[in-house]
């Protein structure tokens, strides 16, 4: 699948389950990770054609110290070559844990989620885009199936619910990593061509 094949299928998707009526603001769950970076430059190509406000947020879990440092850095640098608004979020998810007696999954899920509404409202953004695909898809029902769900249980995640998007869910992790891979090489060529016109410009 191509860059612009992808970016068919997931606008296809978000028309398919209405998940955008035009001029919104959209906060983009970004954790660094391919899916959610794909998720980004999605809406970054599409924002004009929905006359779309973008920004992303990154939460984190404070559960990886050594990395989560990096990771930040990563995200405000490729938010910051989108022109996209970019916010960090702490929060306990150890804390969490003692007091409600849940496993970390569960309550890094609890409130990442939690962050993401509370955000959501305090930038007045209609829709939260979060980056789960079709492989996220495969192993949600599955492991319901393991899990004894019944028919309802078995559906998966929705493609929309409330103010949650996934455009991401009908496409598959290989497409994401294709794309990006394309998609990164297209920014470095650029970059390249830049550096010689500037370079060429200062010779002279």
């Amino acid at each position: 699948m191509g860059n612009i094949d992808l970016i068919v299928q997931a606008t296809d998707t978000i028309r398919k389950h209405s998940m955008l009526k035009g001029g919104e603001r959209v906060l983009v769950g970004l954790s660094g990770g391919p899916d959610s970076v794909c998720l980004l430059a999605v809406f970054n190509r599409i924002k004009d054609d929905y006359n779309l406000t973008i920004h992303a947020i990154y939460v984190n879990h404070n559960l990886r110290p050594d990395e989560i440092p990096a990771e930040i850095a990563h995200c405000r640098e490729i938010c910051d070559e989108m022109r996209v608004d970019f916010s960090v979020k702490s929060v306990d998810v150890k804390g969490y844990v003692k007091e409600h007696g849940i496993n970390k999954q569960e309550a890094a899920r609890d409130l990442r989620y939690k962050t993401f509404y509370d955000t959501a409202m305090e930038i007045r953004a209609e829709k939260v885009a979060l980056a789960h695909n079709a492989d996220d898809q495969a192993e949600t029902i599955f492991m319901r199936l393991i899990r004894g769900a019944g028919a309802s249980g078995l559906s998966g995640m929705p493609a929309k619910r409330g103010p949650i998007i996934r455009p991401l869910l009908e496409i598959e992790r290989r497409d994401i990593e294709d794309f990006l891979e394309r998609e990164i090489s297209a920014m470095l060529l650029i970059l390249l061509i830049c550096r010689q016109t500037t370079s060429g410009t200062n010779s002279g």
